[in-house]
């Protein structure tokens, strides 16, 4: 296989105090809304198609992705419209669609990226020995079958003796139950009811070697609104904790780092919250990203690889991988399919139709119309060689609002009245690295946006890593884009 030219494209599609006591994280609970995130990694390679391609740079739109979503329903009036449509885009969220459109749309988007599975229009709870009682139900279709109160007994001709088995009779069923048991309404037996389940996105805090969680932190002063904590917990599977204040002394105690462990599942400490700009911080909305996984083949070191930068042939350590890859064209670029050791994942590689600066910029933009989906191809057994190489960089609020097109809910004049009425969002940053070596691939981000008193909005501030040249993404397999890049300069 040819050497890597010039440049390529990689794809890897609470109070804490001396009297008072942490708030163990919240439980993830059952909703699982996400947004579908490649509208954020497409619009990344719009704008920066516009830019000289002489830097590396490296960024998590899954990341950016989800702490949008979260910041959205804090937000109210035009705030809260345009972080809607930065991630949702063409539906256009205007102000007065109901919160179960809302999740619906939001849910749309995020079928692309996710499995689904049948799930009941409400809830039941053991009862005693035999069957299961309904509790609530949330679907008219479910009302006209079932009431509250009712005991299933049977379903699909199973026999029911806990939750456990019913949620497995769900899981397994053809988008249908037929139930039988007792009306709640006389204490009659009914037969043979036939209820439609509804079909739901599966979503977990870890995706095979996927780890994404999301963090609500706020003071003990303020009083963000029950919908809020709500949306963060049962839409994101966020853990949420009330700090006394929000500075780097508390955010580096011991209670702060034992609630964040638990809150990963020991995947991230307080080294999470290193850098941050925490002065008069009211709240904090975080997504702590991270993924790892090996290569799926045999790996070894290259001790001299020829790399052609734009600036000429270095010399640098390299990795070969042997394995089977898929490799075909899109518009005139060669994109390469190299699979990981996680099944659910790959590294993308989109190397420009023609060498040098020009060839990089027109791929960019190129990229914008890169299919989520790609047909899978004939995988041939290939040694793949490639450059060892680690970017990492931070990007900040103005960067983040280009990436995004917000304006509106950065200003002073912005409405987080879900939150606090008093706050607006100080800062917005991500860090990201990205490092791919004889191991495999390694990547993670920390996102976050932090709100401060009104008529305190801090100046923006930068800091850039750059380590050496190319542009990239790690993806799940439906085409889901995690992390992106840029790889110019092997330094």
């Amino acid at each position: 296989m040819d050497r890597l030219r010039f440049s390529m494209l990689l794809l890897v599609g609470c109070c804490f105090g001396s009297d008072a006591v942490l708030a163990a994280p919240q439980l993830p609970a059952a909703s699982s809304v996400h947004v579908e995130p490649n509208r954020v990694a497409r619009r990344v390679y719009q704008v920066m198609s516009r830019e000289t391609p002489n830097r590396n740079w490296v960024l998590c739109p899954y990341g950016l992705t989800q702490v949008v979503g979260l910041l959205s329903e804090g937000a109210r009036g035009k705030s809260r419209n345009e972080l809607r449509n930065a991630v949702l885009g063409g539906n256009r969220v205007g102000p007065d669609v109901s919160m179960e459109s809302l999740e619906e749309a939001w849910g749309h988007w995020f079928l692309a990226s996710a499995s689904v599975e049948n799930q009941f229009p409400g809830q039941v709870v053991e009862n005693g020995r035999y069957g299961v009682v309904v509790t609530e139900l949330d679907a008219e279709v479910a009302a006209e079958v079932l009431r509250p109160g009712d005991l299933i007994l049977v379903a699909n001709g199973r026999p029911i003796r806990s939750v456990q088995e019913w949620e497995a009779i769900v899981r397994t069923s053809q988008g249908e139950l037929v139930v039988d048991g007792f009306d709640s309404n006389g204490g009659t037996i009914f037969r043979e009811r036939h209820l439609k389940m509804i079909r739901k996105p599966t979503v977990d805090a870890e995706t095979g070697n996927l780890k994404n969680y999301n963090l609500f932190l706020y003071n003990t002063s303020l009083s963000p609104s029950g919908a809020f904590t709500a949306w963060v917990r049962e839409v994101f599977r966020g853990a949420i904790a009330t700090v006394p204040s929000l500075d780097a002394t508390v955010l580096a105690s011991p209670d702060v780092a034992e609630w964040l462990q638990q809150a990963t599942n020991q995947q991230f400490g307080p080294s999470a919250f290193e850098g941050m700009e925490l002065n008069d911080t009211q709240f904090l909305l975080v997504n702590l990203c991270k993924f790892r996984s090996a290569w799926d083949g045999t790996a070894s070191l290259i001790n001299e690889f020829e790399f052609r930068g734009f600036e000429g042939v270095q010399r640098v350590a390299g990795v070969s991988v042997k394995g089977l890859v898929e490799s075909f064209e899109w518009h005139g670029q060669q994109v390469i399919v190299v699979p990981l050791r996680d099944p659910s994942f790959s590294l993308r590689i989109i190397l420009p139709a023609d060498e040098g600066p020009e060839g990089l910029q027109q791929l960019l933009a190129n990229m914008a119309k890169f299919p989520v989906s790609l047909e899978p191809q004939e995988a041939v057994k290939t040694e793949l060689q490639l450059p060892i190489l680690e970017v990492a960089n931070i990007i900040e609020r103005s960067e983040i609002a280009a990436l995004l097109g917000l304006e509106i809910s950065l200003s002073p004049d912005a409405n987080f009245s879900e939150i606090d009425s008093r706050s607006v969002i100080g800062s917005m940053v991500q860090s990201t690295r990205v490092r791919l070596d004889l191991q495999g691939v390694m990547a993670e981000s920390v996102t976050t946006v932090a709100g401060v008193p009104r008529g305190m909005d801090r100046g923006d501030y930068r800091q850039l890593k750059i380590d050496r040249p190319f542009v990239f993404e790690v993806a799940h397999r439906s085409g889901c884009v995690i992390f992106q890049g840029q790889f110019v300069n092997h330094q």
